[in-house]
Formats: C-alpha cells, sequence, structure tokens
C-alpha cells in the first residue's frame, strides 16, 4: 500500500487504517519512505542506551535511530538515517497498529523536516471564498 503525505510517499507492507483518507492512487515523485514488519523483536535492544522523549523512546543507532514506546517495549521501530527505511519489530505478524501510530508518525514527522516540510497543527474555516487557518 502506497500513501501521499505532506513532502514524502510511504510505502508499507501492511494497509495502515489511520491513513487510509491518504492512499496513494496515481504515479507520484515524492521521496520514498518504506515501512516493513519483522514478527521477531529487534534484538540488541538492551546494548542501547534509549532517552525518553515524552510517550516515545529513543536510541541513537550507528545507522540511524531505534524507537519504542515508553510503555510498551515489545513494538519497536528501526529508522534508517535518511529516515528512508522504516522496519516495525512486532510481537506477530499482525501488527497492532494503534500501538505503532506514535512510532511510525514520529518517524514520518522527521523525514518530512530531512525534505524541508513543517507541519503545523491548525483549524482551517472558509470566509468570503478564502481559508483562513489558525495554528498554535
Amino acid at each position: 500500500m502506497r500513501y501521499i503525505l505532506p513532502g514524502i510517499q510511504l510505502e508499507s507492507q501492511y494497509p495502515l487504517e489511520s491513513f487510509r483518507d491518504f492512499e496513494l492512487t496515481a504515479p507520484c515523485k515524492l521521496p520514498l519512505c518504506t515501512l516493513t514488519f519483522e514478527n521477531t523483536p529487534y534484538s540488541q535492544t538492551e546494548d542501547f542506551s534509549f532517552e525518553k522523549h515524552g510517550d516515545i523512546c529513543v536510541a541513537t543507532l550507528e545507522e540511524g535511530w531505534l524507537y519504542r514506546l515508553a510503555t510498551d517495549t515489545e513494538y519497536t521501530l528501526r529508522v534508517s538515517g535518511d529516515y528512508r527505511q522504516l522496519t516495525a519489530y512486532i510481537p506477530a505478524f499482525e501488527p497492532c497498529k494503534q500501538k505503532l501510530l506514535p512510532l511510525i508518525r514520529t518517524a514520518l514527522e522527521c523525514a518530512r523536516v530531512m525534505q524541508g516540510v513543517i507541519s503545523l497543527h491548525s483549524a482551517c474555516v472558509a470566509l468570503d471564498g478564502k481559508a483562513l487557518c489558525f495554528t498554535a
């Protein structure tokens, strides 16, 4: 499945329900990030020093980063240094997408920054034929 997001496209081995509205229906020239899944835990996680950032812990690897949830260490996401390859390590081949979602979103946000795209949380309303955006 391929999804188009601001500044990048994501190819996932499994469909991602949270990204369904962004499913790619036509060819796209945006940089590609690939998400694959492994059903075995990432080896050597105990050898790394994780720093907690909110609900996500991050360890620096020689070739990128390793993300995991602060509350559930079974789900980890290895991210390549260029943010082009994401590998989710899950307890079984049927991924719990809700648990992976914060890890995937964090990695994709970083990938967009690498492409020079910054996302803002905002609301938008139509006013006299124009759009008015509020950011916070």
